[in-house]
């Protein structure tokens, strides 16, 4: 494999997509053609400081797009599923976000009991457990969740009060969404921001020469108002870095605007520390996190959304193509030798499918 597999010069075609894509910023035509031509959107020249560093240890932009999301290959469809994923898991349910059921037409479905009621029960549910989760059974970035509470005969939808006939209605058009516990994070996390579950994205990939799976990177995400109620990164919330060996959290950052970046210490809004904070259990975390990686060698590029609990970690969700951005604001990927190597010959196996003319016959458009 040659270097240039991973920043070939793009064709015209591909050039005009990161155009289209870029947000504005002001460092010159001559640069924003040379990020374009070498896969990076036109912010990235500021995001990652390109001016002063080496294209070639980023991923780039196209990668993360456009191939990156093919990796996986049919299987992606185990990981863009959610039920699918929990199904697919479920002899590590110790470390699974439970998932009660499915709804589907104005029903509830429970999973595992001949059992389906009318979505309306799902209030009296929601009061026998104290709270859960209705998120979309396919979907990213938060969006459609409801995070719904009983305490003290009060219901909340995210975070709001809400009457149970209000809730009702609000809840009885909703098809294809899974019902799941709501996981209590860890005082740490709350201490940090109690308004929203924050949650550890670790990615992992598989090293072919050792025949298993290895930690490429991890962010710890972190709610804000503007993400409320989930702490999405790209809706808003915070990224910050995390020391592989030492579970120790760094700056975060917010999504760059105009490509400009501000990493920092403390979360703006509650002004509590970030940087320093060390995760509980954090070598207990990345050693399950492994063996649950190497039970599905098929699926060799999965990113492992978790909430560190009292009591060890609950894992909510895995992500077809995990977002690089959180994780290249902090530094680059590629400076591993084990990253530059399983984007390499990965993006040649896709290559060579292309070339062949073989497509995945695919439930879904990747």
């Amino acid at each position: 494999m040659l270097e240039s597999d991973l920043f070939a010069k793009l064709p015209l075609k591909e050039m005009l997509f990161l155009r289209r894509c870029s947000q504005k910023v002001s460092i010159g035509l001559g640069a924003k053609l040379r990020m374009w031509r070498r896969g990076f959107l036109s912010e990235s020249y500021l995001t990652y400081g390109l001016k002063d560093r080496s294209y070639t240890d980023y991923v780039s932009d196209f990668v993360r797009l456009r191939k990156a999301t093919r990796i996986n290959g049919y299987y992606a469809v185990m990981l863009y599923d959610k039920l699918y994923f929990a199904k697919l898991l479920e002899c590590f349910s110790d470390f699974l976000a439970v998932t009660y059921g499915i709804v589907q037409g104005g029903r509830v479905c429970y999973l595992g009991e001949a059992r389906c009621e009318p979505v309306g029960t799902l209030v009296q549910f929601c009061r026998g457990r104290g709270a859960m989760v209705l998120k979309p059974l396919t979907g990213s970035q938060g969006r459609g969740v409801f995070i719904l509470r009983a305490e003290a005969g009060t219901l909340t939808r995210n975070g709001k009060e809400i009457a149970a006939e209000e809730l009702r209605a609000a809840i009885k058009d909703l098809d294809d969404y899974l019902v799941s516990e709501y996981v209590a994070q860890h005082d740490y996390a709350s201490a940090i921001f109690r308004r929203t579950p924050n949650s550890i994205r670790i990615m992992t990939m598989w090293d072919d020469e050792k025949d298993k799976p290895f930690i490429a990177g991890a962010v710890h995400r972190f709610g804000t108002s503007s993400s409320y109620p989930v702490d999405n990164w790209t809706r808003g919330g915070l990224s910050a870095s995390i020391d592989l060996g030492t579970g120790r959290m760094g700056t975060a950052g917010g999504k760059p605007v105009g490509g400009k970046l501000s990493l920092e210490r403390r979360h703006p809004e509650t002004q509590m520390p970030i940087e320093g904070v060390v995760i509980p259990r954090w070598e207990t975390i990345k050693a399950q996190i492994l063996q649950m990686a190497a039970s599905v060698p098929f699926i060799p590029y999965i990113g492992w959304d978790l909430i560190v609990t009292e009591n060890g970690f609950k894992v909510i969700e895995g992500n077809n193509c995990p977002d690089i951005l959180l994780n290249q604001i902090h530094g680059p990927l590629l400076m591993d030798g084990r990253v530059r190597r399983f984007y390499e010959k990965r993006l040649a196996l896709l290559r060579a499918i292309e070339r062949k003319g073989r497509t995945y016959l695919l439930p879904l458009r990747l």
